[in-house]
């Protein structure tokens, strides 16, 4: 042991605000003196016994990328455009939270007579929906997640097939670009 740092300890009154003050003043202390002095105090006191830390970790997620296939058919001045979206996803919620991935970009603006028909399926946690939405383009929310939903860190995969039918008209004046967003708490 260091000369220097046991005639330290053979001084001190084994108080922690002594040992933070000498820490604080002494720069060239190391990490490693450090830790086994702490170590040394601790058996030195009588205390033995177990040490808890708590570590919270806010809630995080994100669309990890995705790419999205479309194939597009026309009959009797109605178009029909259907479309493949794979997507990578991760995602922590915390323990009274909740998550979902939305889409938005699915429909025209201001278009009445169109009318999208989505189904989502997961590689991982959360739980995919289907619905048909008739009307103007909103955000709707195509998975959800409950409390404490964790995904691996390198996170999971999910596909969205999707049909999107209106008049064709209104198709080729316009652009149809689905986007996906991921939201948590």
């Amino acid at each position: 042991m260091n000369t220097c740092l046991f005639d330290l300890i053979n001084r001190l009154p084994l108080k922690a605000t002594t040992v933070a003050t000498y820490v604080t003043r002494s720069r060239g202390t190391s990490l490693l003196r450090l830790g086994s002095l702490l170590l040394l105090l601790n058996n030195m006191s009588g205390h033995q016994g177990r040490t808890e830390m708590q570590l919270t970790v806010g809630p995080q997620c994100g669309i990890l990328g995705n790419r999205t296939s479309t194939s597009v058919s026309i009959l009797d001045g109605a178009a029909t455009v259907t479309g493949v979206t794979e997507f990578g996803y991760l995602i922590r919620t915390s323990p009274g939270g909740q998550g979902r991935v939305d889409l938005s970009g699915h429909g025209l603006p201001g278009l009445l007579d169109q009318q999208f028909r989505f189904s989502a399926r997961l590689n991982g946690i959360g739980l995919p929906l289907s619905q048909t939405v008739s009307g103007s383009d909103s955000s709707i929310a195509v998975v959800r997640f409950g409390p404490n939903s964790h995904t691996p860190r390198e996170g999971s995969t999910g596909r969205l097939d999707w049909q999107w039918k209106g008049p064709e008209a209104a198709w080729r004046n316009a652009t149809l670009a689905p986007r996906l967003m991921m939201f948590c708490e």
